[in-house]
């Protein structure tokens, strides 16, 4: 299934609000049920974690893993996906198996 971004400040305060989370090493994922007929996903990153290379880096490493597991998700939710400092530099595959088993659990 094809998952949308999400845009809008709002819709990310929104989830912010009323979403449950799970915090990893590498990421934190806030999540809801979401209310369209399709997966949406926003990825964030602070300016605490550095310059814009590294905060591009940190999203780009975050997004590949995303959507090598999107299709674990079924049904609607409304996902966003904070980057935290190890995030840039730390073990790729060490966080797209994190993000897998996150986003199992989400499912149950």
């Amino acid at each position: 299934m094809k998952t949308a971004s999400l845009t809008s400040n709002q819709e990310f305060k929104e989830i912010y609000r009323r979403a449950d989370s799970k915090v990893t090493k590498y990421f934190v994922v806030y999540y809801r049920l979401g209310t369209g007929d399709r997966n949406r996903v926003g990825f964030t990153v602070s300016k605490k974690i550095g310059n814009a290379v590294v905060r591009n880096r940190a999203r780009r490493r975050l997004k590949e893993c995303f959507r090598m597991h999107e299709d674990i998700l079924i049904g609607c939710y409304d996902l966003v996906i904070v980057a935290r400092a190890r995030s840039s530099e730390g073990d790729f595959h060490q966080m797209c198996r994190l993000l897998k088993k996150v986003l199992q659990e989400i499912q149950r």
